[in-house]
């Protein structure tokens, strides 16, 4: 049986004797003791979670990829019939020495949309279309040689961030590129063509797709930004109400702090009929970020809701209003 970190993975352990202390430890291939645990004995058994173990070494820090991508870990993986990656700890009881495997999946591709068998290439984009002033990535396991194109021109990878585990980020904004350029990122025999476009966009999301890889989206039209606010505010215990009465300039009621939420109302580009149906891949991602491409900072959001704002059912157009929200509240102090 193949695990999913993304739900419970119970291990029981023997723990007969009361107050004693009883020990396990999770082993990796030759990694041993990749975690140490460690309870109190109540008279039966214990049930622990390992999943919620295992997410911390499994993640995969996407915020760092759209930037950089040392900080990525993935461990090694065997791949199963639906070409899903899974890797297998054994979970040893110190007590009797008794060790417990499980194959544990952490890519879990429900849909088993993966186009390419056998090759774990992870990104499907909904349009691929790119702003010559934003980073793009592609989303490999252990693919070898990673370089890429403009025009069919192998360029090398002197300007391509590229990680063990053939993940490529690329900084579209350090490269010669213009209007109409293709973009070609290759990771050994595959690769994906992005067209370079010069627009007016002030804004690109990035998220993780049903695959697990990273893939990007230019917002166009008119972007509206919100900014609400919440406040703790307080009566202060004035010692002398005639003088605060006296002086206009002075507080009774006193604002602590105020918590400022921002949003942003943005638009996708009109898509084809078959581009929108990889709208999911967006709109129910748990890992969403907005890329300002005039101050070149990326910012983590939520995407609260969407709304098609125009379809064309004839020729199969259609256009999506995102709403998202930051993930961080700002916070001002008073």
């Amino acid at each position: 049986m193949i695990y999913s970190v993304n739900y419970p993975i119970i291990y029981e352990l023997p723990t007969p004797v009361v107050g004693r202390l009883y020990e396990y430890r999770i082993n990796y291939g030759t990694t041993e003791d990749l975690f140490v645990g460690r309870v109190i004995g109540n008279g039966g058994g214990t049930q622990i979670d390992i999943s919620r173990i295992l997410q911390k070494f499994t993640d995969v820090c996407y915020y760092d990829k759209i930037y950089s991508l040392q900080d990525v870990m993935y461990f090694n993986t065997l791949n199963d019939e639906h070409n899903n990656s899974y890797f297998s700890v054994i979970v040893i009881d110190m007590n009797t020495g008794v060790r417990t495997p499980f194959d544990v999946m952490y890519n879990y591709n429900t849909d088993y949309i993966n186009q390419y068998p056998y090759t774990l290439l992870l990104n499907d984009p909904i349009t691929n279309k790119v702003d010559r002033r934003q980073r793009i990535n592609l989303s490999s396991f252990g693919l070898a040689d990673q370089s890429y194109l403009i025009n069919g021109v192998e360029q090398g990878t002197g300007t391509v961030e590229i990680n063990s585990f053939g993940n490529i980020n690329l900084n579209i904004d350090s490269l010669n590129v213009v209007n109409g350029d293709t973009i070609t990122l290759k990771a050994g025999y595959l690769s994906y063509d992005y067209k370079v476009v010069e627009g007016c966009s002030d804004y690109v999301i990035h998220y993780v797709n049903k695959l697990g890889g990273l893939d990007s989206l230019i917002c166009e039209g008119k972007s509206i930004i919100n900014r609400q606010a919440q406040y703790t505010d307080v009566l202060l215990n004035t010692i002398n109400i005639y003088h605060s009465r006296q002086i206009r300039n002075d507080f009774d009621n006193t604002r602590l702090q105020a918590y400022i939420t921002k949003s942003y109302q943005l638009n996708t580009p009109i898509l084809t009929l078959e581009e929108s149906k990889k709208m999911d891949n967006l709109i129910f991602s748990p890992k969403v970020w907005i890329e300002d491409l005039n101050t070149k900072t990326i910012t983590a959001c939520l995407v609260r809701d969407t709304q098609i704002t125009g379809k064309w059912k004839r020729d199969g157009i259609i256009q999506y209003q995102i709403n998202l929200e930051e993930s961080q509240l700002e916070y001002r102090r008073g």
